[in-house]
C-alpha cells in the first residue's frame, strides 16, 4: 500500500474538482477520494470541516473561475455574435470533462437544491452571471440583424439550457459529433432570417480548433 502523506489546500481543490465533475455532489465520496489518492484523512479537516465546506470553496476558488474562463464573451469575433456562439458550441464539443459528464454548475443546480440550498444559490448566482454575459452577445448580434429580435433573456435561457440538457446524455452515449449533431439545432433557431455569413467568418469557422478545456 503506497504511503499515505499530507497535501496542499490547492491540491486537495483540484482533486474535487475532477471527482464533483465526474460523480456530482451526492456521489462525491471524499474518504474514497483520499483513499484513492493516498492521502491522509487529517489533510481535509486540516483545512475544511465537512464535505459541504470543501464543495463551496471549491466551487469559488476552483470551478467557477474555470467556468468564467471558458465561458468568456468577452470579444465578438469578426462583429459577428451568431458565429462567436456557433465557435463557442464547438469549443464546448471538444472538451472532454463536458462531453463525458455534463455541465457541473447545471448539475450543482438542481442536485442540492433541495440537500444542500446554499450549494445550489452559488451555482444558481454563477447561472446567472453566464446568462447575463449571453445576453450581451445575443443584444450586439440582434443590433446587426445577426441573432432573432426576440427577449435577449429568454433567447439566452433557451440557448444555455438546451446545451446543458444535450449535456445530460449517458458518458457511454456522448460524444463530441452528437453533442455537435444536436447543439445546431438550438444555434439555427436564434439566428436572424437575414443573416448571412461573409466567407471570411466562414472561413475562420472552418479552420478553428478549440482545444481549451474546463
Amino acid at each position: 500500500m503506497p504511503k499515505k502523506d499530507y497535501i496542499s489546500k490547492k491540491r486537495l481543490l483540484d482533486l474535487t474538482f475532477i471527482e464533483l465533475y465526474k460523480y456530482g455532489y451526492n456521489g462525491l465520496d471524499i474518504p474514497k477520494m483520499l483513499e484513492d489518492n493516498g492521502i491522509l484523512s487529517q489533510t481535509m479537516y486540516s483545512h475544511f470541516d465537512s464535505k459541504k465546506t470543501l464543495v463551496l470553496a471549491m466551487i469559488e476558488d476552483t470551478l467557477f473561475p474555470r467556468v468564467r474562463n471558458f465561458m468568456t464573451f468577452d470579444n465578438i469575433i469578426e462583429n459577428d455574435a451568431f458565429l462567436t456562439l456557433k465557435i463557442f458550441v464547438l469549443k464546448m464539443s471538444q472538451n472532454n470533462l463536458l462531453i463525458s459528464y455534463g455541465c457541473p454548475v447545471h448539475r450543482l443546480m438542481f442536485e442540492t437544491a433541495e440537500t444542500e440550498p446554499a450549494i445550489s444559490h452559488h451555482a444558481k448566482q454563477e447561472f446567472l452571471n453566464i446568462k447575463s454575459r449571453l445576453i450581451d452577445v445575443i443584444k450586439y448580434g440582434q443590433e446587426r440583424s445577426q441573432i432573432i429580435k426576440e427577449d435577449p433573456s429568454v433567447l439566452a435561457e433557451f440557448f444555455i439550457l438546451s446545451l446543458w440538457g444535450f449535456l445530460l446524455i449517458p458518458a457511454k452515449d456522448s460524444s463530441a459529433e452528437r453533442f455537435w449533431l444536436d447543439a445546431q439545432n438550438s444555434i439555427a433557431r436564434i439566428k436572424h432570417p437575414s443573416y448571412h455569413t461573409i466567407t471570411q467568418s466562414k472561413n475562420m469557422f472552418n479552420t478553428y480548433q478549440a482545444s481549451y478545456q474546463i
